[in-house]
């Protein structure tokens, strides 16, 4: 039986290796996206079934690739989960939020609560969406 994918981007190495993991742990095929650019090539050729970005602000390169993904009639359907840097705040910067969620985030997420803990539970959410 082939795993599902899941393409991951990160801005943060640290971070971004405990969502590839985790991700792993989950049973998923993970394939790191680099490039941006090359989000929705990636995401056709590999057939995978969700996209989940870690990023913190800026977030105007993701925002985009999330906004291409969203309008290609052959990925739009794959859900995307957002996990969100708070810059050592308590909670979510909502101009950043509300930035995600305007460029197409089925789930956003702040990223300590959701990468260690709720992340199967945010999947699940993604898909349940979508």
């Amino acid at each position: 039986m082939t795993k599902p994918v899941a393409l991951v981007y990160y801005d943060n190495l640290l971070s971004g290796n405990q969502l590839v993991n985790r991700l792993q742990d989950l049973s998923y095929r993970v394939l790191v996206v680099n490039d941006l650019n090359r989000l929705v090539p990636e995401a056709v050729s590999a057939k995978a079934i969700v996209f989940v970005a870690n990023f913190g602000a800026p977030a105007n390169l993701v925002n985009a690739a999330i906004k291409v993904l969203r309008a290609h009639s052959d990925t739009a359907h794959i859900p995307v989960l957002a996990f969100l840097r708070s810059a050592g705040k308590k909670s979510l910067d909502k101009k950043l939020t509300d930035s995600v969620r305007v460029a197409g985030a089925t789930v956003i997420a702040g990223e300590e609560e959701g990468i260690r803990k709720q992340l199967p539970l945010l999947l699940e959410q993604a898909f349940e969406i979508d």
